[in-house]
């Protein structure tokens, strides 16, 4: 039976079967202790998705984009890189595919391919940016990706603004008929649901996903640098040239995913692309974007956010420090949850180079199997670490809401969690490196509203304001910081007895 399971995935699929089953069963148990009724919840669920027609081609709809951003991820995953940047190169091939098929006049039998090619070879690109990046400078790809998003979006919303739009919407113009992705037909078999051809774009370029990897020297070499770039290159295979070359097909299947969905759903570019589609699927990240909302709607009767807070932090002003002029009101006019920061950089610092616990927990970062050799506990370390380092990002969450917002709502925390993972790799795992990258991000992004404050946009762009900091970030890591190299055991599990 478990053979017979394998062939079709490559792999079991008895985990993610037992992981979605865990799940239902989790979600229950929560439903019930808020006295909701979980077999109805998920008879609705059911029905809404696949109950008739109609709903079945709106969730076909709604899964075609994932298909294509999930290759694209996998693709990375596979030759050894993170690719959180799906988004980016799917919101580039989105523009890409609606300026074909908004300038353009040619017979669909042109068109659709043309748009889709050009969707595909722009996302494509916008990856390889990424991959030379990696492979010319060392610049660590998840750091590339989270910037390059934010670019992606302001020059999507410019590209749109500049040359798409329609007079007087907030939205591009429409796509010529000839280069649609549904068709009456199609859309009357579903009851008139919003579902179009991109699925087989999707499910074909997942079958050659799997014949590229699995049945291509090609694929070899790729799974060969995923699996160990050094032997790799011993070998013989040029592993920068796989990087690029890995990322820009990563980037073909995002890109094709956002030509397919402005394509087949929208026949149109929104002036206000939207960040985080992507990016938050990482699955720890929904779990508590939902799980706060839900407790919230618990404990305030069914409000999706908290009142406004009466007592909260308000700023402070160090004596004689905060009178020096200019530094004096950036450096010492601030909440004293900011001074509290500082102060745990220094801590955390401490900790980690200067005592025993720290030694143990650096130790099995690097190498696990060692520590474990030494008599460390290395899963105690680990859990201990995890829960100390979520406590630390609570306490910056608690930070917003007791200073900035002075309430909770599904808004408050919107990506910062990224940008603190990309000052971590930009100060390569050091904690007060860490700290001015961070202080490097703010500066960089309080400048937006000094250009604005002075005038700079009048004669730029408002989009290119927007995109100054995350363009500086790449820049300076391409042109001073460079190669940042992870502790070597990050993300590994640790399974005993294993090599």
């Amino acid at each position: 039976m478990n053979g017979f399971v394998r062939r079709p995935f490559g792999e079991s699929a008895l985990i993610p079967a037992a992981s979605v089953a865990v799940g239902l069963l989790l979600g229950a148990v929560i439903m019930l202790a808020g006295s909701y009724n979980p077999i109805l919840a998920y008879g609705s669920l059911f029905s809404r998705a696949f109950g008739d027609l109609y709903n079945l081609g709106e969730t076909i709809r709604q899964i075609t984009p994932y298909i294509f951003t999930g290759l694209a991820v996998a693709f990375a995953f596979r030759s050894g890189l993170f690719n959180i940047g799906a988004e980016g190169q799917f919101i580039m091939g989105a523009v890409a595919a609606a300026a074909a098929g908004i300038l353009l006049e040619l017979p669909w039998y042109l068109h659709v391919p043309l748009a889709l090619v050009a969707g595909a070879l722009t996302g494509g690109l916008w990856g390889a940016i990424v991959g030379w990046l990696k492979a010319a400078r060392g610049v660590h790809e998840v750091i590339t990706t989270i910037m390059l998003n934010w670019i992606a979006l302001h020059l999507a919303n410019y590209i749109v603004r500049s040359a798409l739009l329609e007079k007087g919407m907030a939205r591009s113009r429409y796509l010529h008929e000839s280069a649609w992705l549904s068709t009456p037909d199609l859309t009357g078999l579903f009851d008139n649901a919003r579902i179009h051809y991109g699925i087989l774009v999707a499910l074909v370029l997942a079958a050659l996903f799997r014949f590229l990897l699995w049945k291509t020297r090609l694929g070899f070499e790729f799974r060969a640098v995923g699996f160990n770039p050094d032997a790799s290159e011993y070998a013989g295979i040029n592993v920068k040239s796989a990087f690029v070359k890995a990322m820009f097909i990563s980037g073909l299947f995002a890109g094709a995913g956002g030509a397919c969905e402005v394509m087949g759903v929208n026949a149109v570019a929104s002036i206000a692309f939207r960040a985080d589609q992507v990016v938050s699927g990482v699955a720890l990240n929904l779990l508590a974007s939902g799980a706060t909302i839900y407790v919230c709607k618990i404990l305030l009767d069914g409000a999706a956010q908290t009142p406004t807070l009466k007592n909260v932090f308000a700023k402070w002003a160090v004596p004689l420090l905060s009178d020096i002029p200019y530094l004096g009101q950036a450096l010492f006019i601030a909440y004293p949850t900011s001074y509290i920061a500082f102060l745990l950089v220094a801590v955390v610092w401490f900790v980690l180079y200067r005592t025993p616990a720290g030694l143990r927990l650096r130790s099995v970062g690097e190498h696990p199997e060692a520590a474990d050799s030494l008599g460390i506990r290395v899963h105690r370390v680990r859990y201990a670490a995890v829960m100390i380092s979520g406590a630390l990002a609570a306490m910056g969450g608690a930070t917003i809401t007791l200073t900035t917002t002075s309430n909770f709502s599904h808004s408050t925390i919107s990506g910062q969690g990224f940008i603190a993972l990309a000052a971590l790799i930009f100060g390569k795992w050091r904690p007060a490196a860490g700290m001015f990258a961070a202080l490097f991000f703010g500066i960089a992004s309080a400048l937006k509203s000094v250009f604005q404050v002075h005038g700079i946009t009048d004669s730029i762009p408002v989009e290119f304001i927007y995109m100054f900091p995350y363009i500086l970030t790449v820049l300076v890591l391409a042109g001073f910081v460079g190669r940042a190299v992870a502790p070597a055991a990050a993300g590994k599990p640790y399974r005993k007895g294993e090599r």
